[in-house]
Order: structure tokens, then sequence, then C-alpha cells
């Protein structure tokens, strides 16, 4: 805590012994005089300032919770905690926002915490580490912290992709809407640096998410639609799974198909090869 801040609230709270001292003897309230109420409000932010001060040193892959009374952000749950995925060497701002009628307004961004979210799926954002401190073993099941590390870990598992591989989410880690679980994408290019999206506030997963790649999918109407996406969070699907003979491939009525035309995009995507090409299930 700063010392003038310290400072300060010594002298208020004498002020508050000195006024209740006062009435006990029976003499009248100062001018200066403060109220139980407000002493009692000025306890407690001490003591929170005080919590907010005392930051602990932590470090990636550290399991968290919120410090008594330091929650400002929805994720995690009270009771909830989550894992440091990142630390930064000096505080993040999101200079986009402009309400400085909100808390969240200049709020100095010192980490990344993983969550899991209300789909199940390991999800990020960015907050302020004095938030924070180190939770205990009797703050979380080991179930909860076991599946924590193990969505982090996967995501730390990176691969290398090329224009024409076939994607699809790794288990756990689907933070967008496209494509739909269990469906599969097309890498249509690979960025040398990482894109951003610059309409992303501090308090949605997608600030500063790294956009490494970019995916091609087909949606409802049939047509071909492009969205950036972190590639950590992504698996190649193996060539194997996207060959099958003409005999294994059905026809709309059920009967084996002959080998029937593909659109050229998804044999150019794989290189061609022997048999027909197994549309993925966009």
């Amino acid at each position: 805590m700063s010392v003038e801040i310290e400072e300060k609230l010594r002298e208020v709270l004498a002020l508050v012994q000195k006024e209740r001292e006062n009435r006990e003897n029976g003499g009248g309230k100062s001018e200066k005089g403060v109220s139980e109420k407000e002493a009692k409000a000025i306890r407690v932010i001490s003591d929170r300032f005080k919590g907010y001060e005392s930051g602990s040193s932590l470090k990636v892959g550290d399991i968290v919770k919120w410090k008594a009374g330091m929650r400002n952000r929805r994720f995690p749950a009270a009771d909830g905690v989550a894992i440091v995925t990142k630390i930064y060497p000096k505080p993040v701002y999101d200079e986009k926002f402009k309400d400085s009628g909100s808390p969240q307004f200049h709020d100095p961004m010192t980490m990344v915490l993983g969550v899991i979210d209300e789909d199940g799926d390991f999800v990020e954002f960015h907050y302020d580490g004095n938030r924070f401190e180190q939770a205990g073993r009797m703050d979380v099941p080991p179930r909860k912290v076991a599946q924590l590390r193990e969505r982090f870990d996967r995501l730390c598992q990176t691969e290398t992709f090329q224009v024409g591989d076939i994607v699809t989410w790794k288990e756990g880690l689907r933070n967008k809407k496209h494509p739909e679980p269990g469906s599969v994408a097309l890498v249509v290019k690979v960025f040398d640096e990482p894109v951003l999206d610059a309409g992303a506030s501090a308090g949605s997963p997608y600030f500063n998410e790294p956009l490494r790649f970019l995916i091609g999918i087909i949606d409802d109407d049939g047509d071909f639609l492009c969205f950036h996406s972190d590639p950590r969070r992504f698996t190649r699907v193996p060539v194997e799974q996207l060959y099958v003979t003409p005999q294994e491939q059905p026809t709309p009525g059920g009967e084996e198909a002959g080998g029937a035309d593909l659109p050229p995009s998804y044999s150019d995507a794989v290189g061609g090869g022997e048999g027909a090409f197994a549309p993925p299930p966009f």
C-alpha cells in the first residue's frame, strides 16, 4: 500500500476512535465526526486495498481463485478457479474501452487465465493479477484441477498447419461458433504474424487472441465462408479419415455410389489420389 494512502487511512481511523470516545464521555459530535456506519465502510475499504496490494507471485500453470472481495468479472465464478496461461511483463490496457464509468476502464491486465465455460470448453480472459491468489487444495475438487491442466496442456500442444489441411476442434477447446462441433474446416491461409481482433474488448475471450490462420467452412446454405481462428485450438484430421472407396460412399438414396464427381476444392485440398474423396460433414 502506498505511504500516502496508509497515512490517510490511519488519520481517518484515529478520528473515528476519537469520535467514539467523545460520545462515550458525554461530549457532542465534532464537526469532522464519522458515524459507525462510515467507520465500518472505511475499515472494509482499507482491508480490501491491503489485500489488493499484497500481490502474490503467480506463474504460468498455477491454479488461482479470486481474492476475497476482489471479483470484478463474470468468470471465474465466485467459488470457481482458473489456471494461469500467460503472465505479461507489464500491464496491458484496453485502449478502445472509453467508458470511464466502468470498473474495467483502463484496468491493468497483467495475466491471462483459462476457465471452463458453460459448454465445457476452455476459454481465456485477461485479468488484473492483483485480484487473484493461489487456490488451496481445499478450494477445488482434484477433478476440476485435472480438467483445467489437461485443457491447458492440449492448448499448448501446437501443430504446424499448411494451406489445404483439413482441421477440426481439439476436444474441449472450441471458443467460436464455426466450425460446429464434430465438423471440419479447410486451412485457407497461414499468417506469419498473428492477426488481432481490433474490436474485441478486454472482457471478451477474443481480446488479444492470436489468430494465426484462416479457415473455410461450408455454411447451411452451401456457401463457402472463411473465419480467422487460433490454430492452437485445432488439430489436423488424418488423411485416411478423409478417403473412402467408391463402394463405401453412399448415395442420398442409400445405394452405393459409383465414384461421383466432387467439387474440385475438396480434391485439390488433399492433392487428389485414388478413390473418391468423401466431403467433410461441414
